[in-house]
């Protein structure tokens, strides 16, 4: 699925009559829009980071967001946000399962722990969160299933340590609280 990335000031975001998204002075907006028509997906980077269009990134990964004002090889979080085409998933719920269940047989003795549901500003749209951790392996995470239009949306905080994972908790729910999923024709998505 080819996508376009683009980034958004808040004025151009009110032009578009997507008004109502937490963003405020320099914070920055991300745009994902799907070439094949499906729709738009649109999230904020948290107040003091900034979204990263250089570095290298996986096909299903459409935006990097880093903490500003340190070098990206120094910091002890990012955040990234991918889609899963909804094709071969019965449901959202469906998705996390098999997320949850392949990231168990990746890593043996991963822990996981079901988070408080997340409600979107925009869409008043429930994010299912899970919170992943292996000290062993030195992986903290926490995700956030979301459901696009012909998308499902995941908006994952990635960290070095489990202190890096609390303490940018609130960075994550920012994020996910401004997600909203939009037809190409201006209409918000809302999942049935």
């Amino acid at each position: 699925m080819r996508e376009t990335i683009s980034r958004i000031t808040a004025t151009a975001v009110l032009i578009l009559g997507l008004a109502g998204l937490p963003a405020q002075g320099s914070q920055q907006i991300c745009a994902v829009a799907f070439d094949d028509g499906e729709g738009i997906v649109i999230i904020a980077a948290p107040q003091g980071w900034e979204f990263d269009r250089k570095s290298p990134r996986a096909p299903d990964v459409h935006a990097l967001i880093y903490p500003g004002g340190a070098p990206r090889t120094e910091t002890t979080t990012s955040m990234y946000v991918k889609t899963v085409p909804k094709k071969g998933y019965a449901s959202l719920a469906d998705l996390v399962s098999k997320e949850v269940e392949d990231r168990k047989a990746a890593l043996p003795g991963l822990k996981v722990v079901t988070g408080d549901p997340v409600t979107t500003v925009r869409d008043h749209q429930q994010a299912q969160v899970r919170h992943f951790s292996s000290a062993k392996a030195g992986s903290f995470e926490s995700a956030a299933y979301l459901e696009g239009n012909g998308v499902y949306v995941v908006i994952v905080l990635s960290a070095k340590s489990e202190a890096a994972q609390e303490e940018a908790q609130r960075a994550f729910l920012e994020s996910v609280q401004s997600f909203h999923g939009s037809t190409l024709r201006g209409g918000i998505y809302r999942p049935k």
